[in-house]
């Protein structure tokens, strides 16, 4: 809980410096200046200066500090050094130091204004519905349903054979569609056949056999479609040659 609370006093505090410091900072307008006084002021974004001198006597001019103090309920406690006197206060939001000197029979006056933070007082209370947001479960976003699985018209023989589709439901539980045939084309044709069907109908070859691969030798065209969050569409081809001829097996594979 204790640093529940830091972390939320950190992010108030953070507020109110960035509104605090959209304006020039001021000294309350309750800290008026000795009477008949001609000041100087200056002033940033968090800070802010009066100076003045008057013929008023030391005393006189702390008289008027402690009248102003009492009024606004701040505790007075003047500190004395010779002909010099210090006074610091605290009010809600500013550092208060004033330095009084005596000097030459002129008394002369710094009032310097500082920007402090409001601390907020934070109950449990507030505590608990700042960190609120972070006991409610979170959940994921439902991903839009994968598309139908059906082949597509595209998805051809390489010869003038009408193909004969099958469907399933592999080891891994994935939905698939299938066809298989014979051809008497040679391998490399058939697989460039394959590879210029994939990238032409959206489907990314991400593996495919070597061209020098060995004559008798199986191959493989695979291609991806992706469908986001929702999952992929595969086609996978198996070129076999056997007996003189090509068998070819064409795989359609669904994986949310």
């Amino acid at each position: 809980m204790a640093s529940a609370q830091s972390a939320l006093l950190v992010f108030l505090l953070a507020g109110m410096g960035h509104l605090a410091g959209q304006t020039q900072f001021s000294i309350p307008s309750w800290l008026e200046p000795y009477p008949g006084a001609s000041v100087e002021t200056n002033a940033t974004r968090d800070r802010a200066t009066a100076t003045y001198q008057t013929s008023a006597s030391l005393a006189d001019v702390i008289a008027h500090f402690n009248e102003l103090f009492t009024a606004q309920g701040v505790p007075f406690n003047p500190r004395m050094y010779g002909s010099a006197a210090v006074i610091q206060g605290q009010v809600p939001g500013c550092g208060i130091t004033i330095q009084i000197r005596r000097m030459n029979g002129r008394t002369f006056v710094s009032v310097t204004a500082n920007q402090r933070p409001i601390i907020p007082h934070i109950t449990e209370q507030d505590v608990r519905q700042a960190m609120e947001k972070y006991d409610r479960p979170v959940y994921p976003s439902p991903k839009a349903p994968l598309p139908a699985l059906t082949w597509p018209p595209w998805l051809t023989a390489c010869d003038a054979v009408t193909l004969m589709v099958q469907s399933g439901v592999d080891r891994f539980k994935l939905r698939y569609l299938a066809s298989e045939f014979d051809s008497a084309q040679e391998r490399p044709e058939i697989q460039r056949f394959y590879s210029g069907l994939l990238n032409s109908n959206g489907y990314r070859v991400t593996m495919e056999s070597s061209p020098v691969t060995l004559p008798g030798r199986p191959a493989v065209v695979e291609g991806v479609r992706s469908f986001g969050a929702s999952g992929r569409f595969v086609i996978h081809i198996n070129l076999t040659p056997t007996a003189g001829i090509v068998h070819v097996a064409l795989r359609m594979t669904a994986h949310p």
